[in-house]
């Protein structure tokens, strides 16, 4: 039992020593840690110390004296700075003192000043048994009452605060406690009675009730830093769903803005089929009232029938993509969405350009399908934008699909003039001059660039004489899986 006391009184401050350095290490700013860690280090130091005099000879008792009265000078300089740290405290003009105490400490030591050739034979640590011990100089005389007089010092500053502050009651208690063991020992040096010596164990006790406090604090500042933690990232995903819904909300008001533009070209869709069934309706009456004409009448209703589908195809694709929904990812044809996109385009571009197409079948590719529409008419619409009306003879627009290396390629070229090279690499920025005004050819760019880039796919444009191209590159369905399009702005 005395063999584990005596072991626990230098394995526990080595202990404390490693974990608060080890909370200071990474906690810079928490000075209290660093200087309680130097300060077990001193009580580690003046346990080994006792134990070593416990079992040393009367020659060489005086050694390990002046070895404990260095861990000492380390024990006050690392001490004086925890009870300022700790309480909140600055004194320098009472740690220069404490320092030039710790040097002449270290001095006395080196020079085997503190005690005289005379010994006397004292308990040991823990123990009944005699061991010799060296008296003091003069000299250690003095050195000792200075440090009785900094211990006084801390007792005064933990007693004061604990009268304020519940977090220094406990090490001011663990510190009374120290206290006792100090004068128990004081009064078996004395002679006064006979018991082992226990001061190391004062020692070890004052060291853990600190540490526990200060630990404690610890703990509960982690507690803090994670409930603060938890707090952020539910803030973060409160945040991010109402980016994302600001987004989806500017995905469908580009939508409809790009829908808008097209308006003379859609009534045009709309006007010419109506006309067409009207017309026809008519034929029908007039043929229903002559018995020779009744067979051309199947005829006329197919005729309807195909203007009636027709009509409902562009007002169902209008739908489509005018219609708010959440985001999806499913496998897509994506010549089956140009297709789709082209019929509400081509009555808008009648007048300003000869269309070419090469949709040739690619794999699918995986996406939502209403946000790669988005993308297709947005391309569409800027290369229409980019050729003024009126020599539709002398403009083309060029549609092609293909795939190539792993990737499904759509590009739409214009023979309109060309982009500025110095505004090529700000189209994409939705603050760039390119979006501002209301004459700019190509709009919405910022947009379709994110949506491209959320599906897993780039977006390339290139400029000169001879017009412009916009490649959108996706990858095939097979080949990536891609994040779902509605976290395009998280």
């Amino acid at each position: 039992m005395r063999n584990a006391l005596v072991v626990a009184t230098v394995a526990v401050p080595l202990y404390t020593a490693m974990l608060h350095g080890w909370i200071w290490a990474n906690r810079r700013r928490e000075q209290a840690h660093l200087w309680l860690a130097v300060a077990a280090l001193g009580v580690a130091g003046i346990a080994f110390t006792s134990v070593g005099r416990s079992a040393a000879t009367p020659s060489g008792a005086a050694d390990w004296q002046h070895g404990a009265m260095a861990a000492g000078a380390l024990l006050l300089f690392g001490f004086i700075r925890w009870c300022h740290a700790f309480l909140g405290e600055a004194r320098p003009a009472t740690e220069r003192l404490c320092d030039a105490l710790a040097a002449i400490t270290l001095a006395g030591a080196a020079t085997e000043s503190f005690f005289t050739d005379e010994f006397v034979m004292r308990p040991g640590l823990a123990s009944t048994t005699l061991g010799p011990q060296a008296l003091l100089s003069p000299f250690g005389y003095a050195v000792v009452g200075g440090f009785t007089g900094f211990t006084g010092y801390i007792a005064w500053r933990l007693g004061h605060a604990a009268r304020r502050s519940r977090a220094a009651r406990a090490p001011f208690v663990a510190y009374c406690v120290f206290w006792a063991t100090l004068f128990h020992d004081v009064g078996v040096g004395a002679s006064l009675f006979s018991a082992p010596m226990i001061l190391p164990f004062g020692y070890m006790a004052m060291l853990m009730g600190m540490s526990a406090e200060l630990f404690g604090g610890f703990v509960r500042s982690m507690g803090a830093a994670q409930r603060a933690a938890s707090d952020l990232t539910a803030r973060a995903e409160e945040e991010g769903a109402a980016l994302r819904r600001k987004e989806r909300q500017l995905l469908h008001g580009e939508r409809l803005a790009a829908l808008g533009t097209l308006a003379a070209g859609v009534a045009h869709e709309i006007n010419d089929p109506l006309a067409f069934v009207s017309s026809n309706l008519n034929r029908v009456e007039e043929s229903w009232s002559d018995p020779r004409e009744r067979r051309e009448v199947p005829e006329i209703l197919n005729e309807c029938h195909e203007g009636l589908a027709r009509l409902r195809g562009t007002v169902g694709e209008l739908l489509r993509l005018a219609r708010r929904r959440e985001s999806e990812t499913v496998p897509i044809d994506l010549v089956e969405v140009v297709s789709s996109v082209l019929p509400l385009v081509r009555a808008e571009g009648r007048f300003r350009a000869r269309w070419t197409e090469f949709l040739t079948a690619v794999p699918e590719v995986r996406g939502d399908p209403g946000l790669l529409a988005q993308v297709a008419l947005q391309l569409l619409l800027n290369a229409l934008r980019s050729i003024p009306e009126g020599a539709p003879r002398h403009h083309r627009i060029h549609v092609a699909t293909s795939s190539e290396g792993g990737r499904v390629c759509l590009r739409v070229r214009d023979s309109g003039p060309p982009i500025p090279a110095e505004e090529l690499p700000h189209l994409f920025d939705p603050f760039s001059p390119m979006a501002a005004g209301d004459d700019a050819p190509r709009l919405g760019l910022a947009v379709t660039h994110q949506i491209v880039t959320s599906h897993g796919g780039e977006i390339e444009i290139e400029s000169d004489e001879r017009g412009t191209e916009v490649t959108v590159w996706l990858p095939i369905a097979r080949a990536a899986a891609i994040p779902r399009a509605s976290d395009a702005a998280s």
